[in-house]
Formats: C-alpha cells, structure tokens, sequence
C-alpha cells in the first residue's frame, strides 16, 4: 500500500538521522577519552580505533531502541501536526493502520537488536578485554620522563628514572618510593623493566640487582636489603580481565548457568528486543492520545516515560545480579508496567468519549 510506505519512509529518514547524530556523539566523546588515555600512556595508539569500533558495536544493543522509539514518535507527530494523520483516518485507516505500521518495522528492527544482544555484543564484549589488554601490554612508558617524578597508584607510588630504553620500556638507574601499612619503603635497582600481567590487566616494575629500604618517618630503625629481582606493582587496571565479565559471556553459557548474575544479564539481553517493540508502541500511544493544545507536554511525557522506563531495567538489573530480587519477577515486572501505561494511554480517549456522553445526556432529557 502507498501509504503504508509512505509512513515507513517517514520513519527510516528521522531513524537514520537521529542514529547517525547519536553515533558522531558518542564516538566523538569516546574517541577523545582513548586519545586522553593514550596520551598518558596507557594504551598504544594504535589500537585506538579497534576500541573505538568494538565500543559503538556495544553502545548498538542500547541505541537502536532508542533510535527507533525517537523516529517513531518525530515521525508520527510530525504527520499529526500537518494533519496528514487526519487525512489518512478519513480514508477509513484509523490508529490500527499506525500500530500495524509501526509493529511490522519494529519487529524488523527488533531482530535486529536480538542478534546484537543475544550474539553480537557478548563477542565485542569479550574481544574488547582482549585488545584493551593488548593494548596495555604494548603501551609505552609515555607518562615517565627521564630525570622527572611520576606519580602512579594516587601518590602511592612515586617512580624516579634515569634514562629509558629506546622501546621505553626498559630503565636505567630507577628509584621507587612507596608507602604500605604506615611503612615508607624505597626501592633502587641499576635498571627496571615494566611488566603487564595478562590476568588482571595491572602493570609492574621488576627492579633488578638493586636494594630495598624499609622503615618509618623519624625513627632510626630501619631495613636494608639487597635483591636479584624484585617487581612492585605501580597501578592497578580498572577493568580487570573484561573478557571474564558475564556480559562478555556467551548466551548459551549464561541459559545453562545457575546465579543470580547470569540470570540478570541474560534477561537484561532479552529485555532489548522487547523494550524496542514497547517503545515502538508507546510512541504511537504518545501521539494518538497527544492533541494540538498539549504537544509539548506530549514531548516531556514521551522523554519521562523512556528515561523511567530505562532506569528502572537498569535498577532491576543490579538488584537481581545482587540476589536481592528473585530472578523471578527479575527484570520482567518493568516491561508489564510500561505496558500497562500503554494500555492506559489506549483507553484514555475512550474513557473520556465515554464522560463526554454521560454528561451531555442529562441536558439532552431536560
């Protein structure tokens, strides 16, 4: 049908802007927090757009729904406001010609955000830990310059060097100050190395022929002693082993696990494609139940309810992965209530159709 097309044309174009702003967005902001991290060399450079792609291909599972709820309801109002919608219901196709529309490309767009929560993200996921690992592992020591303090672990550790290798990662001539259960502790060794454990994502120094000074701040005894190797870790990685995560866990892995922690991410996942055919829903709601006089209130109604709708899924979530909601109702009872606001808004014009009625027909037997 021409107007079925017509209305699906409509959507796709504000679905593909809207998409495309929210992309530029964030991988801007993204793109700039891993320079801000390559800089104090963390992560190599180089691997900068890898993490920059895997990170979008995530960030999807969350936009699409959103993208789409946002296109729907532009879309819709825009068409109300030039009373094109008028025109289509005089034609006989009232709102049931919308929810059809509408349903059928949220279904489509629904599936496609199935296959990036339930296969597509978890592999990102878990290939995002693997190459911010690798990432760490190749970075140099951008951070340190010869014959300048650097701070690492907060102030913690305060990492003095010489010279540095042309890879930068060996030292020459290294003095480490360090502070551990009240004890000051100074460690000098001939020449150091930097060291990544592959495990935990965090970065050592392994000092080597050197000697180790131990005590504390005004008093006279004190500890010497003379090493062959000896390794300090000087900062800790924020995301330990990402790959680990349950939400770099395959789907398969999570349907046979038995803990609170599974059973939350994996409805978190299934929780994608249908949020996007609710909001899909509640978007057509939105504009059918909007009037001329109160489109703005429409807007901010449409903008509380995702924002509601989305914090409480991601409340539901944590206190599911915690144990402190059974898995059952888990994450679930937050889809029925965002249905029964649909239901509401379904029902709100024939409710008051219905008032309208009972009010004239006293003046009507007078």
């Amino acid at each position: 049908m021409l107007l079925n097309r017509y209305l699906i044309r409509e959507i796709l174009l504000w679905f593909g802007a809207v998409q495309l702003l929210l992309l530029l967005t964030y991988a801007s902001s993204r793109f700039v927090q891993y320079l801000a991290t390559a800089a104090a060399g963390k992560i190599d450079s180089g691997l900068i757009f890898e993490l920059l792609a895997l990170k979008m291909v995530t960030s999807l599972v969350l936009m699409l729904p959103l993208c789409h709820y946002i296109s729907v309801y532009v879309a819709l109002n825009r068409l109300s406001r030039d009373n094109e919608l008028i025109a289509i219901a005089s034609l006989g196709l009232g709102s049931r010609f919308l929810f059809d529309t509408a349903a059928r490309l949220a279904f489509a767009v629904a599936l496609v955000v199935a296959i990036l929560a339930l296969a597509v993200a978890p592999w990102a996921e878990a290939r995002l830990g693997e190459v911010e690992n690798r990432a760490k592992s190749e970075s140099d020591l951008t951070g340190i310059t010869p014959g300048q303090f650097k701070d690492f672990n907060e102030g913690n550790r305060i990492l003095y060097v010489e010279r540095l290798s042309s890879d930068k990662r060996g030292m020459s001539n290294v003095f480490l100050q360090g502070r551990q259960d009240g004890h000051l502790g100074v460690l000098s060794a001939d020449r150091a190395e930097i060291e990544l454990d592959q495990k935990t994502g965090s970065r050592y120094v392994n000092f080597y022929a050197g000697r180790r000074y131990m005590g504390s701040p005004g008093r006279l005894d004190y500890s010497i002693v003379e090493y062959e190797k000896y390794g300090v870790r000087i900062d800790r990685s924020e995301a330990a082993d990402r790959s680990a995560r349950v939400s770099a866990a395959s789907t398969v892995s999570l349907w046979s696990a038995d803990t609170p922690e599974a059973a939350a991410e994996l409805q978190w996942r299934i929780a994608m494609p249908i949020g996007t055919v609710l909001l899909t829903l509640l978007a057509v709601a939105l504009v059918r139940a909007a009037s001329d006089q109160n489109r703005i209130l429409g807007l901010l109604s449409a903008v509380l309810i995702y924002f509601t709708y989305s914090n409480l899924l991601g409340i539901a979530k944590t206190l599911a992965m915690q144990g402190a909601v059974p898995v059952y109702p888990g994450l679930w009872w937050v889809h029925a209530l965002l249905g029964l606001v649909i239901l509401a808004l379904l029902g709100e014009p024939l409710l008051r159709k219905r008032w309208a009625r009972r009010q004239r027909a006293p003046t009507l037997r007078g």
